[in-house]
């Protein structure tokens, strides 16, 4: 377990009771969610289930016979809830344990946990990448792809209006992402980020139209200040329309036409129309 590359030896083979006053929390490690709904939740289920999962711990650094929480902060304030500081908790216990090792196994016990929220994904990629790491280097510690990582950093840095809307499950996480990534296309009055989030929010609407919307407002936003417009995202240049030349010397052309198109991919069909109109005329 662990990543043994890394620093001293780590002994994993100590599972034992420790005395919940010899357990200190430390900020580092800790969820923010300590709601006390979800521990008086988890408190009746140890009430009537006992600890059947150990928690987390390492030695606390420079402090005999204390021990941090590295995973297990919920289980630890249900146990005290029950029985105070005088009670005990199944643990698992880490000796020479560094802080960066320390919050590598952190990430490794809980990331993968279904309460763990996007949210608390993003804050976590945020956090690793803080301290140096790649993209490349996080996404492998948290056994996700790269492109996840990078979808979790743009909602981490995100106004706090998406996050809150994130985390109490208004919107999805990859509704949050795509209005992450347009947070600077925004203009009021009609078009303010909280105007956004109210319409996505109260008509409930599909990614893929608030897509399309938030790529609407990026070319009107080109368009106002005389710029270039913003590429295409996706698997390539829109192509309105295809050729394809026939053996006899003719051609065929293949048009996509939607009312759904914006103007610039409108104007295109247009413009390849009257080309390919006036190289047939010319054949005349």
């Amino acid at each position: 377990m662990g990543d043994e590359r890394q620093g001293p030896a780590v002994d994993v083979r100590r599972l034992c009771l420790c005395d919940l006053d010899r357990v200190d929390g430390t900020y580092q490690f800790r969820r923010d969610d300590l709601a006390d709904g979800l521990i008086d939740l988890l408190a009746r289920g140890i009430e009537i289930n006992g600890q059947t999962t150990p928690i987390f711990l390492r030695e606390s650094p420079g402090s005999d016979g204390r021990y941090q929480i590295i995973s297990g902060f919920r289980r630890v304030a249900a146990l005290r809830q029950l029985s105070g500081r005088r009670g005990s908790v199944l643990a698992r216990v880490y000796s020479h344990c560094s802080d960066d090792r320390a919050l590598r196994l952190s990430i490794s016990e809980n990331f993968q946990r279904q309460d763990f929220s996007d949210l608390e994904k993003a804050l976590v990629c945020q956090r690793l990448r803080a301290s140096d790491r790649t993209n490349t280097e996080i996404a492998r510690a948290l056994g996700v792809a790269v492109r996840s990582v990078q979808n979790y950093l743009s909602v981490a840095r995100s106004d706090p209006a998406i996050q809150k809307a994130l985390h109490v499950g208004d919107i999805s996480m990859s509704k949050a992402m795509i209005l992450a990534r347009g947070e600077n296309v925004f203009t009021p009055p009609e078009h303010t980020l909280e105007a956004v989030l109210a319409w996505v929010i109260d008509e409930e609407v599909p990614t893929r139209k608030l897509k399309r919307q938030l790529e609407r407002l990026k070319e009107d936003a080109a368009i106002r200040c005389g710029g270039d417009l913003p590429p295409r995202r996706g698997r390539g240049p829109f192509k309105p329309v295809r050729k394809e030349d026939m053996d006899d010397g003719g051609f065929e052309l293949h048009v996509k036409w939607r009312t759904t198109r914006s103007p610039r991919e409108l104007r295109a069909i247009i413009e390849a129309l009257e080309t390919y109109l006036q190289r047939a005329r010319a054949l005349q």
